[in-house]
């Protein structure tokens, strides 16, 4: 029996949902991470970098996150604006 509607696998659905986020703190980039927001971009990079999230992060330095993510747009030529 087949389901009643397919709305696509979970991979796809997710993937429909993400953005590409540049990551930088105090004019440094970090690099540019798939992420559906703003924070998981921000967690990513913080996991990066060795730690379980940005707010593990914040804990372990003992200060605030300076950690920015914006989307990013890629031009043709492959370089991120």
């Amino acid at each position: 029996m087949q389901p009643a509607h397919d709305s696509g696998s979970r991979q796809e659905i997710e993937m429909s949902t993400l953005s590409k986020f540049q990551v930088s703190a105090n004019g440094t980039v970090f690099g540019t991470n798939d992420a559906a927001t703003e924070q998981e971009a921000r967690d990513l990079c913080a996991q990066d970098a060795g730690y379980k999230s940005e707010a593990d992060m914040e804990a372990q330095l003992e200060q605030p996150s300076e950690l920015v993510a914006e989307v990013s747009h890629q031009q043709p030529n492959g370089e991120i604006k």
